[in-house]
């Protein structure tokens, strides 16, 4: 399988959920980036999702409460 994203990006914010990989925010080296995307391994393809209000980098993710919330540390 090859798993291609819509984005390139390093420092992105990676998790589980709902059997889907959710790759949020990062950066392309020359900024941050908001956008979300959601590889579903059932049928071998990336989508996008909503995109963050500010776009981050090197920020965590986690499940908490059925949501997928996403922190930095200041």
């Amino acid at each position: 399988m090859l798993f291609i994203s819509f984005t390139a990006r390093y420092q992105a914010a990676v998790a589980i959920f709902r059997n889907k990989i959710y790759a949020v925010g990062g950066t392309n080296g020359w900024k941050c980036l908001s956008e979300v995307e959601v590889y579903d391994p059932e049928v071998n393809e990336w989508t996008m999702h909503s995109q963050l209000n500010i776009a981050r980098r090197g920020a965590g993710i986690d499940v908490f409460q059925g949501m997928l919330k996403v922190s930095i540390c200041v």
